[in-house]
């Protein structure tokens, strides 16, 4: 998913861009807000790196594990 905080255009894409490795926020997404409910972090916290690789780990290598663990914990807080 794509998103133009300048048009307010939302752009669906494939999941190809949601497993990178790369670390940070795209450009466009910078300096937006994001809050995140607690629904969200009930969720998130129960998605350790356990339930990340038997869940995850037979279509995604080691990095992309890795960069998902990092942007869960960014979402939590625990940077």
């Amino acid at each position: 998913m794509l998103y133009s905080p300048d048009d307010w255009l939302l752009v669906l894409v494939d999941h190809g861009r949601a497993f990178g490795v790369n670390p940070g926020h795209p450009e466009y997404l910078e300096d937006m807000e994001l809050e995140v409910g607690d629904q969200w972090r009930a969720a998130l916290g129960k998605l350790d790196d356990d339930v990340l690789r038997s869940e995850l780990g037979d279509v995604l290598n080691e990095d992309q594990l890795a960069a998902l663990a990092r942007r869960r914990d960014d979402l939590l807080g625990r940077n």
